[in-house]
């Protein structure tokens, strides 16, 4: 989905839990917003690098309104350290 299209849908929305968009691989489209990745000293060794292709997403970004894709039962294991959530 393009930006674009989900404010559409975000101006148009009734719904009570809005969708939000999540994007592991925004780097790959527009590298110019890595640069400000950088990863803590102290996590410098990738233990999941074993993994290969199989590694887990280790950056991403969300965009989405208050309370989107949330739920009783939702647990934020993610921490922000600049910004807000």
């Amino acid at each position: 989905m393009k930006l674009e299209d989900y404010f559409q849908y975000a101006d148009s929305t009734k719904e009570e839990r809005w969708l939000y968009l999540f994007d592991p691989s925004f780097t790959e489209k527009v590298p110019a917003l890595g640069t400000d990745y950088k990863v803590p000293e102290y996590f410098r060794e990738d233990l999941f690098a074993i993994l290969g292709p199989e590694r887990p997403d280790h950056k991403w970004v969300i965009v989405g309104p208050q309370g989107s894709g949330s739920s009783s039962f939702h647990v934020v294991p993610n921490q922000c350290l600049r910004g807000t959530r």
